[in-house]
């Protein structure tokens, strides 16, 4: 739990997993019922490959199947020296381990929250816990997310633009409409950067608020609290995003990101015998089927996923395979990040303690934020 001292400001450091149960329950029901809706089309048409028969043919192109995981393994790292960059700037260490694990429970927290978006206050609570002061420990997400997806706009609809690709036009228009908004989140980043009177009018209307449902007592004392972290926070993304070096190394990690998320079926095909389509075709038509489940309201975009990916890939994983296919590209894109974020948590929840944490954080001459706390006696204390 986190505890307060002489401080009524809401709680941002708790641990939000347990605020996600009903995602989790829900992104489990969605996804069951998608894979079962798939499979009983390809038993019903009769194309669904005998299971060891498509074990047999995965064993013979074991090499390609490696391969898309080894891609995945890269997607991870582009994302782990993105936050290395960004802790560097803002704490003077590189941290590869906390930069790791921020990456990884990131994905697992857009993995359990709608339209895979709240990966941010999962990442908020480990960098907070980890010493790295508040209104740092919320810049750090942002501008990651927020370079992040333009990367990721940027890339694809320079593909779609240059290269595009025959498959289903009602996936492709919904990837139209999902590539749009998904730039809704950053422009809005971006406005309250460069426009702080706006974001302080915002929190000002949060604070009222947040006054009238009774979880604020004293105003005042909050005002001044929240209008420094925010003003903070806009002043740490302010500084990531003008200063070149910084701006542009993320950007091009996040584009191999968004590479390497997009290239994982390509190797699915040709491990399940596939080789009658190109790389740029397949990543292409990775990318439509990335961009229209955004518009899902599910958990992880569940379901959606599921039901592009067939939409455009039916045709091109024959043999039967398609089923197998789906299910190999989710475990590797998907499920394996829930897996790793489900253990991360039980060995942060029972392993990691806080008291331990702060223990070898002073060995190594960092200031932890209980001591910040007791310099400065507003601000939150303790994270268990």
């Amino acid at each position: 739990m986190v505890k307060s001292k002489k401080n009524n400001a809401l709680d941002v450091t708790q641990n939000p997993d347990k605020k996600y149960n009903l995602f989790k329950f829900i992104l489990i029901a969605i996804n069951a019922i998608a894979i079962y809706i798939i499979l009983r089309m390809e038993l019903k048409g009769g194309s669904l490959k005998n299971f060891n028969e498509s074990m047999q043919i995965l064993s013979h192109n074991i090499i390609w199947l490696l391969l898309g995981i080894a891609v995945l393994v890269v997607r991870i790292l582009s994302d782990t020296i993105s936050y290395m960059i960004l802790i560097k700037e803002t704490t003077g260490e590189w941290r590869f381990a906390l930069a790791l694990k921020i990456g990884l429970i990131g994905k697992y927290g857009d993995g359990v929250t709608p339209m895979a978006t709240g990966g941010q206050p999962f990442q908020i609570y480990f960098l907070y816990k980890y010493n790295v002061e508040l209104a740092t420990a919320a810049s750090i997400p942002l501008t990651r997310i927020t370079v992040k997806v333009l990367a990721y706009d940027m890339v694809m609809l320079f593909f779609f633009i240059f290269f595009p690709q025959d498959g289903s036009n009602v996936v492709k228009i919904l990837a139209y409409v999902g590539l749009a908004l998904n730039l809704l989140l950053p422009v809005a980043i971006f406005i309250f950067t460069f426009f702080p009177n706006l974001a302080k009018k915002l929190t000002e209307v949060g604070l009222k608020l947040g006054y009238k449902l009774k979880l604020i007592k004293d105003i005042e004392k909050e005002r001044a609290y929240w209008t420094k972290k925010v003003d903070d926070m806009l002043s740490s993304i302010k500084y990531f995003v003008t200063h070149p070096s910084i701006f542009f190394s993320v950007f091009a990690l996040s584009a191999v990101d968004i590479l390497c998320l997009a290239s994982i079926p390509y190797f699915v095909n040709r491990a399940f015998g596939g080789n009658s389509y190109s790389w740029l075709f397949i990543t292409v038509s990775t990318m439509y089927v990335t961009c229209s489940s955004l518009l899902a309201p599910t958990p992880g975009t569940a379901g959606a996923a599921e039901a592009s990916f067939y939409a455009i890939f039916s045709k091109i994983i024959v043999g039967g395979m398609v089923f197998y296919g789906l299910i190999t590209w989710r475990i590797i894109s998907f499920y394996s990040y829930m897996l790793i974020g489900i253990v991360l948590l039980i060995y942060e929840s029972f392993f990691r303690k806080k008291a331990a944490i702060d223990l070898k954080d002073i060995q190594k001459g960092r200031i932890t934020n209980k001591m910040r706390v007791e310099e400065k006696p507003n601000e939150t204390a303790e994270v268990s």
